[in-house]
């Protein structure tokens, strides 16, 4: 059985996917740390999406 893993993806695109054992604690997090938390099926994958995110930030100057 594999543990479900919840992450907290800021409204800030600027700031890092946090990741969870407990949705609680996700929760708890969110009160100081604006965002949605969803389950956090494949790490990497959120991982890379923010990475790219940022590389495409510092090319353009522009944030979405």
């Amino acid at each position: 059985m594999t543990v479900q893993r919840w992450a907290l993806v800021p409204a800030d695109a600027a700031l890092p996917v946090r990741v969870f054992d407990d949705q609680e604690a996700a929760r708890r997090a969110a009160a100081w740390c604006p965002g949605r938390i969803v389950r956090a099926l494949d790490e990497d994958a959120l991982d890379a999406r923010h990475r790219a995110h940022v590389q495409a930030t510092l090319v353009t100057g522009t944030v979405r």
